[in-house]
């Protein structure tokens, strides 16, 4: 989602913006945006593997950038790569240094990775923290929020919801029946549970289902608080200036949603692998957040849209484009 972020900006400057994946299953999505998918019949894990086929499409195609972005690059993979193009690299983890061009990492607590001293004297350009969150064209621009009340809570858990959150989260609407406030439930495409939700749904007169929504800015920025996990829908929801709490999926999202809460802009409700203690906590943290104040809600709003103003692929764009040539024929 973050290359088709960024693909948009692109396109809107003039480029022509293709992506190589290692096999088929997010050809739909990227065709459906609006880009070309070059697949190169690769195992993702091992992407030393599709080398060949790469560089032969690099040598066709003349790129004037190559952004990668995978968990599974080695050292001996980019430094052939950076030797044929330009090469930016997304990294979330810093593994290792990377021997590229450019590297981006978003996450809140980046700058305290000790990025500065890794690649000083490199050449390389870094740009950390949410200034650089390549969010979604819908995210620029959100207006300032007015929060007079919790009375629209959204609740997500992302695409496939391994740990059935949906489903706890439904219970939830079922045992609060409150009917002051208005649950917002998003479902992923592989959701396992969707029959099931949507069936007890129907049953709750205070509780709407999503699936597939075509704007997600607009729902966000239409409730008072939000519940996700803690990858990058928590830039989306900053940039849109809604209160959150937000619960880690898997082991990458805890040190980012512990910054969020220690750094004052959200609230963390734990590891959902936990199970019952998470969930009775995250009950709590929901009751926490109903009995704020209007000057609560707002100030934290006002903090989270200052985080995040929706311009990263802009800034990333900007970078990269300060370092190259331009050409007719761009990819």
């Amino acid at each position: 989602m973050r290359c088709l972020s960024l693909a948009a900006v692109f396109k809107n400057k003039g480029y022509e913006c293709i992506f190589l994946t290692a096999d088929r299953s997010m050809e739909a999505l990227i065709t459906r945006s609006g880009y070309g998918n070059l697949c190169l019949d690769a195992q993702w894990r091992n992407p030393e593997g599709e080398m060949a086929q790469l560089l032969r499409l690099i040598k066709e195609y003349k790129p004037d950038f190559l952004v990668a972005d995978s968990y599974f690059v080695t050292i001996p993979y980019l430094e052939e790569l950076k030797r044929h193009v330009y090469l930016v690299c997304f990294d979330d983890l810093k593994p290792f240094r990377y021997p590229a061009h450019a590297v981006i990492n978003y996450n809140l607590f980046s700058a305290d990775m000790g990025y500065n001293g890794l690649y000083k004297g490199t050449g390389t350009v870094v740009m950390l923290g949410p200034a650089y969150a390549p969010l979604r064209e819908e995210f620029r621009h959100m207006p300032s929020r007015h929060i007079t009340g919790i009375k629209n809570i959204l609740l997500s858990s992302g695409g496939a919801d391994p740990a059935g959150m949906t489903l706890f989260f439904l219970k939830l609407a079922e045992k609060e029946n409150r009917r002051d406030i208005l649950f917002h439930i998003v479902i992923g495409p592989l959701n396992p549970a969707q029959e099931e939700i949507k069936r007890r749904a129907c049953l709750l007169p205070n509780l709407r289902v999503y699936k597939n929504v075509k704007r997600m800015s607009a729902l966000m920025a239409g409730c008072d608080l939000a519940v996700s996990a803690g990858g990058s829908t928590l830039y989306e929801i900053c940039a849109c200036g809604t209160p959150a709490i937000t619960y880690a999926l898997a082991d990458n999202q805890i040190e980012n949603a512990v910054k969020f809460e220690s750094a004052g802009y959200m609230m963390y409700a734990g590891d959902c692998r936990a199970g019952d203690s998470f969930k009775k906590n995250l009950a709590g943290r929901i009751n926490e957040m109903l009995y704020l104040d209007a000057g609560k809600l707002n100030e934290i709003s006002r903090r989270e849209q200052a985080l995040v103003d929706g311009r990263g692929g802009e800034r990333i764009a900007e970078e990269m484009m300060k370092r190259i040539c331009s050409r007719s024929d761009r990819l």
